[in-house]
C-alpha cells in the first residue's frame, strides 16, 4: 500500500510461490508414504489444466495457488501471469513469462527468491537504461539530420562533448561535408574516440573525394577499407564508377566495373546507366554494346534496364548517327517491363529528328498516342522545330494552334515560330508573333525563369 508504482506480476506472485512450494512438497511426501496408487501432480505434469483454471479463477495469484493446491495441480508461469492480468495489475516491468519461470525455480529450491528478485531488478534496470540510451540516440540522429550548416556542426560538437556520438552521427556528418581535409579530420577524430569506422563511413569519404575529383584519395580510402576487413558494397563501387565517368577516362570506368565484379558485388541498373553514360559521352559504341549485352543477358540474375539506361542508349546511337540502332533499342524497350514516359518519348523524337527523316520523326511523335503517353510543351516544340527547319511553315502553324489548345506556350516555341516565318519571308506574321511574345512577357505564366528565357530569345530575334 505504501508503494507509489503499481505492482508487477513478478512482485505480486513472489510472496505466495514459496508458500505454495512448501504445500506441494508436503503433498508429495504424504503421497510417497501412502499406499494409494494415485500419484499427485508434480512440476513435470502438463500445465494446460492450470492455465485453464487461471482463466476461470478470480482473486489473483493467491486464490489461484489455493485452487491449484486443492486440486493438486502445478502452477505454470503463464498461469500465474494470466491470473495477475485478470486482477488488472499493471506491468511496470517487462518480466513476462521469464519472470514467472524464475518464481517456479525459486520454489523448487534452486536460488533463493530474494536472490532472484535482486537479479531481476538489476536486469530490468540495465534494460531500461539501455532502452533509454537507444531512444535518445535515435532522437539525436533525427535532429542531426534535420539541421544544416553551422547548426549541424554545433549540435554534433555537443554530442561529442557528451561522449554520446556514435558511428551513425559521424556518418551523417561525413555525408554532408564538401571539404576533403575536414573529412580526413573527422575520420581521425572518430578513430580517436574509439568508434570503429564501418562501410558507410568509407563509402561517404570515397563519394566525397570522387565528387571533388580527388580520385587518388578515393583509391586510398578503398585500400584502407579493405585493410580494415570491410567489404565494399554496391554503393561504394557506384561512387567510383560514376566519379570516373564524370572526371576520368573510359578505361578507369571499365576497370572499376571489372573490380566490382571481381569483389563479388553484382552491378545494378544504376551502375549500368553510369557505364553507358560514360560510353555515350566518349562515343564508345563497341564498349557500350559489350557491357550492355553482357549484363542484361547473363544467365544468372540479368539486369533489367530502367528508363535511364534506355535513354542513354538512345542518346549514344544518336551521337554516332545510327537510326537503325535507335529503333532496335526502342523495340526492346517496348518488349520489356519498362513503360515509356513523356521524357523518354521526347528523347526518342529528338534523336530521330537529328539523324533521321521527317517521316520517321512524325512516326515517333504519333507513337506517343498509341502508347497513351501524354505530350508536353517539349514534344510539340521538337516537331514544330522540325517543320520550321524544313520550311514547312503551314504544318508548323497548325501544330502551334494545337499546342496552344493543349498546353501553355512558352518563349522557346514562339521564337521557333518567328524564325520559321522569317525564313519563308512572312514577316507580317513574324512581327505579329513578336507582339504576342512581348504581351506574354508582360504577364509571364512561369515567373522570373520564363522572363529570363524571353529576354534571351528577344535578343536573338
Amino acid at each position: 500500500a505504501s508503494r507509489t508504482a503499481p505492482l508487477s506480476p513478478f512482485q505480486l506472485c513472489a510472496p505466495v510461490v514459496s508458500q505454495f512450494a512448501k504445500s506441494v512438497e508436503a503433498s508429495s511426501a504424504s503421497s510417497a508414504s501412502s499406499a494409494s496408487p494415485t500419484r499427485p501432480s508434480t512440476w513435470t505434469t502438463s500445465w494446460r489444466s492450470s492455465n485453464a483454471l487461471a482463466r476461470q479463477t478470480a482473486g489473483g495469484p493467491t486464490e489461484l495457488l489455493k485452487a491449484l493446491n486443492a486440486q493438486r495441480m502445478p502452477a505454470s508461469p503463464s498461469s500465474l501471469l494470466a491470473s495477475a492480468r485478470n486482477t488488472r495489475v499493471s506491468r511496470s516491468t517487462p518480466g513476462g513469462s521469464q519472470g514467472a519461470r524464475a518464481f517456479v525455480k525459486a520454489s523448487s529450491g534452486e536460488p533463493s527468491l530474494e536472490e532472484l528478485v535482486a537479479i531481476r531488478q538489476r536486469e530490468e534496470s540495465g534494460m531500461q537504461n539501455g532502452l533509454q540510451r537507444e531512444g535518445q540516440a535515435r532522437k539525436d540522429m533525427a535532429h542531426l539530420r534535420r539541421l544544416s550548416g553551422e547548426q549541424k556542426l554545433n549540435f554534433f560538437t555537443i554530442l561529442c562533448n557528451r561522449r554520446v556520438a556514435n558511428a551513425f552521427h559521424y556518418n551523417a556528418m561525413l555525408s554532408a561535408l564538401s571539404d576533403s581535409a575536414k573529412g580526413r579530420t573527422l575520420l581521425l577524430q572518430m578513430i580517436e574516440a574509439k568508434i570503429t569506422p564501418d562501410v558507410v563511413t568509407y563509402t561517404s569519404l570515397i563519394t566525397l573525394e570522387m565528387r571533388l575529383g580527388n580520385t587518388g584519395k578515393a583509391e586510398i580510402y578503398l585500400t584502407e577499407m579493405k585493410a580494415a576487413g570491410l567489404k565494399p558494397n554496391v554503393r561504394t563501387h557506384s561512387a567510383l564508377v560514376e566519379g570516373y565517368g564524370k572526371r576520368g577516362t573510359l578505361d578507369r570506368v571499365l576497370s572499376s566495373l571489372k573490380r566490382m565484379e571481381e569483389d563479388g558485388v553484382e552491378p545494378n541498373e544504376f551502375i549500368l546507366a553510369s557505364v553507358m553514360d560514360a560510353c555515350a559521352k566518349r562515343g564508345a559504341t563497341e564498349e557500350a554494346e559489350e557491357v550492355f549485352d553482357r549484363l542484361t543477358r547473363r544467365a544468372e540474375r540479368p539486369i533489367q534496364p530502367n528508363k535511364h539506361v534506355f535513354t542513354v542508349m538512345i542518346d549514344l546511337y544518336a551521337r554516332v548517327g545510327s537510326s537503325e540502332k535507335i529503333k532496335e533499342i526502342w523495340t526492346r524497350l517496348k518488349e520489356s517491363d519498362v513503360r515509356p514516359d513523356t521524357a523518354l518519348c521526347n528523347a526518342y523524337i529528338s534523336c530521330m529528328d537529328k539523324i533521321s527523316s521527317l517521316a520517321e520523326t512524325k512516326a515517333a511523335y504519333n507513337e506517343m498516342a498509341l502508347l497513351n503517353v501524354p505530350r508536353d510543351i517539349k514534344t510539340y516544340t521538337t516537331l514544330i522545330n522540325a517543320y520550321s527547319q524544313r520550311g514547312l511553315i503551314l504544318e508548323a502553324r497548325e501544330l502551334y494552334k494545337e499546342t496552344c489548345s493543349n498546353v501553355a506556350r512558352d518563349a522557346q516555341i514562339m521564337c521557333i515560330m518567328m524564325d520559321g516565318y522569317c525564313k519563308v519571308g512572312r514577316l507580317d506574321e513574324a512581327i505579329e508573333m513578336l507582339n504576342d511574345l512581348v504581351e506574354l512577357a508582360a504577364n509571364p505564366p512561369h515567373g522570373a525563369e520564363w522572363m529570363g528565357e524571353v529576354d534571351r530569345r528577344k535578343a536573338d530575334a
